[in-house]
């Protein structure tokens, strides 16, 4: 089980949406990845795009930003 952290803060859609599918193609089942972004499009689009591909999805509102936990299951 690894977790993988990523801060797109300050990139805009589509960059965060691209890196973090990307990123989440090279999970393993069981690993976690923790994707901090500031940008409400990605906050959306990030869950939207992995949601039907076996994975637990948290999104935390944070003071500025948002954090995406994507646990692959």
């Amino acid at each position: 089980m690894a977790v993988k952290r990523f801060n797109f803060n300050g990139q805009v859609c589509p960059f965060p949406v691209i890196n973090s599918i990307k990123q989440f193609k090279q999970l393993l089942p069981g690993d976690t990845l923790e994707i901090t972004t500031d940008d409400p499009l990605a906050m959306k689009s990030i869950p939207e795009e992995l949601a039907e591909s076996g994975v637990d999805i948290v999104v935390e509102k944070r003071d500025f930003d948002w954090l995406i936990i994507i646990n692959r299951k």
